[in-house]
């Protein structure tokens, strides 16, 4: 397809949502990492293409996602007990921010 919901957009969302996790790949003498090839142009059919790279990840010494950390655990990159150690100092800092959010609101509060 030649659509900009169906690959710009898609590219977008995919660095928003991946960016510790995949970078860019330009394409050699283009210059970005996203090419559309054109019937009109390139008497090809409509393409495009968005280009990434897998970044490395060090578990003891990254922040990553819960997702990156299953994908880790499935793909053998880390060891199970890494992973879940890492699982578990994630949820920690989630419950420690989310346990934050909820004594501020309820000083908010209390000054109403």
């Amino acid at each position: 397809a030649i659509n900009r919901m169906e690959n710009e957009d898609v590219a977008d969302w995919f660095r928003e949502n991946y960016n510790g996790t995949f970078q860019t790949w330009p394409f050699e003498n283009f210059g970005s990492n996203r090419r559309a090839l054109l019937p009109h142009i390139h008497g090809t059919d409509g393409f495009y293409i968005s280009r990434w790279r897998r970044i490395k990840y060090d578990p003891e010494g990254g922040q990553a996602p819960m997702a990156t950390v299953k994908r880790l655990q499935t793909a053998g990159s880390v060891t199970l007990q890494r992973a879940e150690k890492r699982q578990r100092e994630l949820t920690k800092e989630v419950l420690s921010k989310i346990n934050e959010d909820i004594e501020q609101l309820q000083g908010e509060l209390n000054l109403i």
